[in-house]
C-alpha cells in the first residue's frame, strides 16, 4: 500500500511538472525539488489535486503555489530502446508501470520501442507477457536490415533506419514526448522529432558515457573519462560522434530531465551535462 501511494504520487508530480511547463510559462526548476526529501506530507494532497505543486516550484522567486486539477487527459509518446516483454531489466519495467498508470488515469499513451536490439543482444524471441492496458498503444519498432538498425544508431547518434516510422507517429501529436533509454533506438538524435512537452528520465548514465555504468576499464569508478580505450575495454566500439557536441546540442529540444535520486542528477552534473534536471524518484505501481 506504501508503495502504491508513493507511486501515485510520483506520478502527480510528473503530471503537475507537465501542467506548469505547459502552461505556457518559462519555468526553470529548482534543482532541490524532490516530492519526498522535503515535503513528506506530499502524498495526500497531491490525491486532492491542490498542493501537489508544492514540490515542484519555478525558480522565479515566487512561493510555492497550488496548482490546478487535470481538467482533460494528455496524450503521451514513450521513446525507449527496451519495453515489455522486449527488455532486461527494469528501465523497460518501469516505462510499461508508467505507461498503464497513466492509461489508468484517463491518458492516452503511445510507446515506441526497439524489438531489433532485443533480438541482436538476446539472441531470440522474448517468453510473452502480460498484455498492457487497453489504453496503451505500443509500436514495436523492427527494421528488415534487423541487427544493422541499432548498429547504425550506435554508431552515429542518430535514428537512421528507423527514423521515418519514429517521425511518423511522432507526427500524430502528442502533449508530452517522454524519452527513456535511447541508446538503440534513435540515440541523441531523436530528441529533435516531435513537438510536445519533453522529458526526459536518467535511467543509468547513457548520455554521460558509453557504456552506461561509468565504471572505467570494468575496474573502478570514473572519475576522469578516457571513453575510447574504456569502450574497448568493454568490448564494444567507439562512438566517435561523442567527441562533437551532438548531445549537447540534441538536450536543448528536452524541457525538463528527470534524475532519479540526487545522487544521479550530481553526478551527470559532474560529468558535464549541463540542463535542467529535476529530481523525481522513482515508483512501482505494484
Amino acid at each position: 500500500m506504501v508503495q502504491a501511494r508513493e507511486g501515485r504520487s510520483r506520478l502527480c508530480a510528473m503530471l503537475h511538472l507537465v501542467s506548469f511547463r505547459a502552461s505556457g510559462a518559462w519555468i526553470r526548476y529548482v534543482s532541490e525539488s524532490c516530492p519526498h526529501d522535503r515535503h513528506r506530507a506530499c502524498a495526500p494532497a497531491r490525491e486532492t489535486g491542490d498542493e501537489g505543486h508544492a514540490a515542484i516550484r519555478p525558480s522565479l522567486g515566487m512561493a510555492p503555489r497550488a496548482g490546478p486539477r487535470m481538467s482533460r487527459s494528455l496524450r503521451f509518446c514513450m521513446v525507449t530502446t527496451f519495453y515489455p516483454p522486449y527488455n532486461f531489466g527494469g528501465d523497460g519495467v518501469f516505462v510499461q508501470q508508467l505507461a498503464q498508470e497513466l492509461a489508468r488515469r484517463g491518458h492516452q499513451v503511445e510507446v515506441i520501442h526497439c524489438t531489433d536490439s532485443y533480438r541482436f543482444l538476446a539472441g531470440r524471441e522474448p517468453e510473452p507477457s502480460d498484455p498492457d492496458h487497453p489504453g496503451v498503444t505500443v509500436h514495436r519498432l523492427r527494421s528488415p536490415f534487423g541487427f544493422l538498425s541499432p548498429l547504425a544508431t550506435h554508431q552515429t547518434g542518430l535514428p537512421l533506419f528507423k527514423s521515418a516510422r519514429i517521425r511518423e507517429i511522432l507526427a500524430r501529436g502528442f502533449d508530452v514526448i517522454h524519452y527513456h533509454n535511447l541508446s538503440l533506438v534513435g540515440g541523441p538524435g531523436v530528441l529533435v522529432h516531435g513537438a510536445a512537452v519533453k522529458l526526459y528520465t536518467l535511467h543509468e548514465y547513457w548520455l554521460v558515457c558509453p557504456t552506461h555504468m561509468l565504471f572505467k576499464y570494468r575496474r573502478a569508478p570514473c572519475t576522469r573519462p578516457h571513453c575510447f580505450a574504456c569502450t574497448l575495454a568493454h568490448g564494444r566500439p567507439p562512438q566517435l560522434w561523442r567527441d562533437s557536441a551532438m548531445i549537447q546540442k540534441a538536450a536543448e529540444h528536452v524541457d525538463v530531465f528527470l534524475a532519479p535520486s540526487r545522487f544521479v542528477r550530481d553526478k551527470h552534473r559532474e560529468m558535464g551535462l549541463g540542463v535542467p534536471i529535476v529530481v523525481l524518484p522513482f515508483f512501482t505501481a505494484r
